[in-house]
């Protein structure tokens, strides 16, 4: 296995990566005709502005990372914090930022926005915390 396995082109190559292929596929799927589309839209505006970033550029991230994140929607399919799922977003994120400093600020207003609602729901104990990985 390649020695960065945050390398999302090599996993296709791992038929054991299967279902990590299949959530990360799931991750990219867009937010239209999800039930809460206006709500993350109204969210990720504020969001965005809060970062002084663009719209136009930003709006597809943002949605599908609160999406993802599943915390405005704890019986969809998206919510379900556990390590593995954890996982496969982080590396989802880190695949998609691509060292743009509006995304990180984007993902770390979308995290605050996590931690704020998760800090009263009760979920099986695991809740999502990012760190930024740093590339050598």
């Amino acid at each position: 296995m390649p020695e960065n396995i945050t390398h999302i082109a090599k996993w296709k190559e791992y038929s054991f990566l299967g279902n990590v292929w299949t959530r990360f596929n799931e991750f990219n799927e867009t937010v239209e005709g999800d039930e809460k589309n206006n709500h993350y839209f109204l969210l990720c505006d504020q969001i965005i502005d809060q970062t002084k970033g663009d719209k136009n550029v930003y709006k597809d991230f943002c949605m599908k990372l609160l999406r993802n994140l599943g915390h405005h929607s704890p019986s969809a399919k998206y919510f379900d914090p556990n390590h593995e799922r954890c996982n496969i977003l982080y590396n989802w994120i880190y695949n998609t930022k691509k060292d743009d400093i509006h995304l990180k600020n984007i993902i770390d207003k979308c995290f605050d926005d996590y931690n704020s609602l998760m800090k009263y729901t009760k979920n099986n104990g695991y809740i999502l915390e990012f760190e930024e990985i740093e590339e050598e």
